[in-house]
């Protein structure tokens, strides 16, 4: 889905399948392609555009190709008989490079050049690539011809640069060239590109680690594919950086390899790729330890407690806490310290230890404060909202996390400005401000599409379902619960789903399926056993309240507390398939 790029991960992105074209339609492409090349008076015979349009089969570009090769054979469209004196190659493939090599050979060896440079190239550059073309007047010359022959194109937006006419053309142009020539001449490009200086560098890192990578260059590999990768990472480019990690790997040992895989495995804890990331930085550990490198076992031991958060397993969790722990004070890391004071309050949190977590949150802050790490003390800020609101005193939690975006905003992270626009759609929603809740849900949900986070894409819509139930909304309720517990059972999250029945038996409720609202609870009280994290009291409260008001008692002949029993014995499945009913067909709004 979206060719691999991310794509699908944007809030409006639709993806369309472009099949062959049918033979009315190739037929109308072939009639105007000749009008083009041979003039609106030409009538072609019958038989030429049904040959033609055979050959083709449904692809609109090899039909162009080969009434481009048949024109600069001298065909005449009126007289298809001449197609028995052409030989026409086998495929697209053979007819573009006939095409290629029927060029002279300072064109077609320009052609070929700047087949390295990429689909857009500019004139100047492949004369310097290969001098031994000719001055810049004969390379323009040279680029000319490739445009008569429909080969190269000028772009219209730069007066020396050009394009190759389809993306094919230039992949049949590289791969004609010896396979000796086209290491050397990205060799070229690349010191090309870098004798621009550091910001050209920068500005087409991607381009010049493609070079690098092409050439023999191994030390140039393996310092580009770190940089892209490092730029990849930092601007959520997760499947590049995923890439560039990966290629990079294959390359080092011992603590740099480690590194590198502690670095893949940040990105695949993002994209919600949990267990593999899990492997990753298990490896990279290993690596470290073994390398005697103590900093960066650390960090590795930190990263496997995120993982294994995410993951429920909170006493997994604060084992490589601990061991984390326990480097950072043989290096005096205090930063390494405030990361695993942070993360324990975390875990703490869940586990429903407010006091706890609020104790290892502030000396954290502290830490933090005191190394003027403003992303880091935001993040811990907006978790000390998140158990302030626990506590129930949503004045400081709202003050607190409108203190952090404030942090996130001078920072500049789209994804922590996401977590800061779901904390406060929650106080938004928690003090009755609905329609302000499901816009800050909204940016959230933008801001975690664009960075890829999935499982926060997840939350964002068992949010955005929280705020169209509470706005009366109850089929955008619907779609988005759906969406969410379908990524939350992908992931196996006990913890988000617990969370996710509950809300949801109070849209059970709302529809009058009172029996099912208290299954609902009962299998969130599974879940939470599950993963040891207990339900605030606060919430308890709520959730008796709202499901005790305004409905009649065992409907169904079931009782509150056996429907409730019901579901904490039911299988996790079988609840999901509840949600899944509740949440499918569109019905009026009650």
């Amino acid at each position: 889905v979206g060719g691999g790029l991310g794509l699908d991960s944007l809030l409006f992105f639709d993806e369309f399948e472009l099949t062959e074209l049918g033979s009315e339609a190739a037929r109308s492409a072939a009639n105007a392609k000749i009008a083009q090349l041979y003039g609106d008076d030409v009538q072609p015979a019958p038989e030429l555009i049904e040959a033609v349009v055979a050959r083709a089969q449904g692809n609109p570009f090899y039909l162009e190709q080969i009434l481009n090769f048949l024109h600069g054979r001298g065909l005449d469209p009126a007289r298809p008989e001449q197609l028995h004196a052409i030989e026409l190659p086998a495929s697209l493939h053979s007819l573009l490079l006939s095409r290629i090599d029927t060029l002279d050979e300072s064109p077609r060896r320009t052609i070929k050049v700047a087949s390295v440079l990429g689909r857009r190239f500019e004139a100047p550059t492949v004369r310097r690539v290969y001098p031994d073309l000719g001055s810049e007047a004969d390379v323009a010359g040279h680029l000319d011809v490739g445009n008569a022959a429909d080969l190269v194109v000028p772009d219209e937006d730069e007066r020396s640069s050009w394009l190759f006419r389809h993306v094919i053309t230039r992949e049949v142009a590289y791969q004609s060239l010896p396979h000796t020539l086209r290491v050397d001449l990205h060799e070229r490009a690349a010191l090309d590109m870098e004798a621009h200086g550091p910001e050209a560098i920068e500005s087409d890192l991607d381009l010049l680690t493609h070079h690098w990578c092409n050439s023999d260059r191994r030390d140039k590999q393996i310092e580009y594919l770190e940089r892209a990768g490092d730029a990849a990472q930092a601007r959520y480019a997760n499947t590049a950086a995923s890439d560039y990690f990966e290629r990079l790997s294959a390359f080092v040992v011992g603590s740099k390899r480690a590194d590198v895989l502690r670095r893949l495995g940040k990105v695949l804890e993002l994209t919600g790729e949990w267990d593999r990331a899990r492997s990753v930085v298990s490896e990279a550990a290993t690596l470290a330890t073994t390398a005697g490198d103590s900093a960066l076992e650390a960090l590795c031991e930190v990263s496997l407690a995120e993982v294994a958060r995410k993951q429920g397993r909170f006493d997994d969790a604060l084992g490589h806490l601990g061991r984390a722990s326990q480097c950072f004070d043989l290096t005096l890391d205090e930063s390494g310290r405030g990361q695993v004071l942070h993360l324990a309050g975390t875990v703490a949190a869940q586990r429903g230890d407010n006091a706890l977590a609020r104790t290892n949150y502030e000396a954290s802050l502290e830490i933090r404060r005191r190394l003027d790490d403003r992303g880091a003390a935001a993040s811990v800020l907006s978790n000390l909202g998140i158990v302030a609101e626990y506590d129930g005193d949503l004045v400081a939690a709202r003050c607190l996390h409108e203190e952090a975006l404030v942090l996130r905003r001078d920072v500049g992270d789209r994804w922590a400005l996401a977590v800061s626009h779901t904390n406060l759609g929650m106080m938004d929603l928690l003090e009755g401000h609905s329609e302000d809740a499901k816009a800050s849900f909204g940016d959230a949900m933008r801001l975690n599409r664009e960075v890829g986070d999935r499982w926060m894409v997840a939350i964002s819509h068992h949010n955005l379902a929280n705020a169209c139930r509470a706005l009366g909304d109850i089929d955008g309720a619907r779609s988005n619960y759906r969406d969410a517990v379908t990524a939350f059972v992908t992931y196996n999250d006990h913890w988000a789903l617990a969370f996710l029945f509950e809300d949801v038996a109070l849209l059970a409720h709302r529809l009058g399926e009172v029996a099912t609202a208290w299954e609902l609870i009962g299998a969130a009280d599974a879940c939470r056993t599950a993963v040891g994290t207990p339900r605030p009291s606060a919430l308890e409260a709520d959730l008796v309240a709202q499901l005790l008001a305004g409905s009649a008692r065992d409907v169904g002949g079931t009782s509150d507390e056996d429907a409730r029993a019901l579901g904490e014995s039911a299988r996790r499945d079988e609840m999901v398939n509840v949600v899944l009913r509740l949440c499918g067909e569109p019905s009026p709004v009650r």
